[in-house]
């Protein structure tokens, strides 16, 4: 290991000339090794510690909209430059002795079973089919996001995988982390990298989106798949209630659709896929989805809204967007809340089931299929056509 340089598999990448970057022109692409800075991927040299860095929000109450997205986008620019610095000496600029490894590669048995998966996801839709392509998946940890971010690396894709659960690396991964996630994706084509990011902060949302453009030079799909479903009583629901889950289930994504569209503009290209849920249409009384669903669905339904408007924004600059439901599925959550859920049908979270009519959509362009709310459970049959 040479100082001031990162091991990488086609060589090192000095990240001196990095820093160097980075200070001048902070939004500048970098070289990929840079954004596993802020990635379970990435130790120093020194104490094999595994890092990553949050953003502490600062922004005043009741700033200008304007004002207060170049306050966070400055902030994000900043927190890149002090992410690399840290890297190499911890502070700046930066000094010689240390340098930044790839962990040691430990492969998880189910990471055969996952690849054996991807094998037979791509096979359907198109070997390598996204390869290039850059994408990111908020609420990527456990269950459909993390399934979803599985295909997308499995087709080729080089995968941004969000979400506020981290994880500990090491031979003992636990479950339900980014750090799993990224372990189960090492032996697919497309590359997995993490990035903490707490869909209720809008920083948060921003530094991911900009770190990803920054370091990887583009933004080709975006998936927001991060969600909260609590059952209520339809008239027990308190203000905290609803100021929660319309923060997480409409907030949240609006934020990640406004940070990510301007780089898909630029390039007159690119594919946003929102994940929604049946009980966001009408659901009649004892019905199984109408039961206690009444915050949950009305969340859903303003998310089917905010797709069907930002479709027509965004169409003249090609881009898709579209509301993906998946459906009933067995993730832990789930059947935490009900351990018959299998019974109803429910789908297993795994790329083999739910991949592909999400990479049919990441696919996508506004002049092929966009403006649309599509459910999994008719993929290949009512649609596509």
């Amino acid at each position: 290991m040479r100082s001031g340089g990162f091991e990488h598999e086609t060589g090192y990448v000095d990240l001196r000339a990095a820093w160097q970057e980075t200070r001048d022109r902070p939004l500048a692409p970098s070289p990929p090794g840079v954004y596993t800075y802020a990635s379970v991927e990435a130790r120093t040299a020194r104490d094999g510690h595994f890092f990553t860095t949050k953003v502490t929000k600062n922004t005043k109450e009741g700033t200008k909209a304007g004002a207060k997205r170049r306050e966070i986008l400055e902030q994000s620019r900043t927190e890149t430059r002090r992410e690399i610095q840290h890297a190499l000496c911890g502070s700046a600029p930066p000094c010689e002795g240390h340098s930044l490894r790839f962990a040691p590669a430990f492969v998880h048995p189910f990471v055969f079973f996952v690849f054996f998966v991807s094998f037979v996801v791509n096979a359907a839709e198109g070997f390598m089919a996204l390869e290039g392509k850059v994408a990111i998946v908020i609420g990527a940890s456990a269950g459909i996001g993390r399934a979803y971010a599985l295909a997308l690396a499995g087709a080729g894709a080089t995968v941004i995988a969000a979400a506020r659960t981290l994880g500990a690396a090491g031979e003992e991964v636990r479950p339900n982390t980014l750090a799993h996630v990224v372990k189960l994706g090492e032996t697919l084509p497309g590359r997995v990298y993490a990035s903490v990011c707490d869909v209720r902060s809008e920083t948060d949302i921003a530094r991911t989106i900009e770190q990803a453009a920054a370091n990887f030079g583009r933004i080709d799909v975006l998936v927001n798949n991060a969600g909260l479903m609590t059952l209520f009583d339809p008239f027990q629901i308190g203000d905290e209630d609803w100021d929660t889950m319309m923060h997480v289930n409409v907030r949240g994504p609006y934020y990640a659709m406004r940070y990510a569209a301007p780089h898909m503009m630029r390039r007159r290209s690119g594919s946003i896929v929102n994940i929604t849920a049946k009980a966001g249409t009408f659901m009649p009384k004892g019905q199984r989805l109408h039961d206690g669903t009444l915050l949950y669905g009305v969340t859903k339904a303003a998310l089917n809204r905010l797709s069907f408007f930002m479709s027509e924004e965004l169409k003249p600059y090609g881009i898709a967007v579209n509301a993906l439901s998946p459906g009933v599925v067995a993730t832990d959550t789930a059947l935490a809340a009900n351990p018959n859920v299998r019974d109803y049908g429910a789908k297993e979270p795994t790329p083999e089931v739910l991949g592909p009519a999400l990479l049919f959509l990441a696919q996508q362009s506004a002049e092929t299929l966009t403006g649309q709310v599509l459910y999994t459970d008719e993929f290949g049959k009512t649609w596509p056509r």
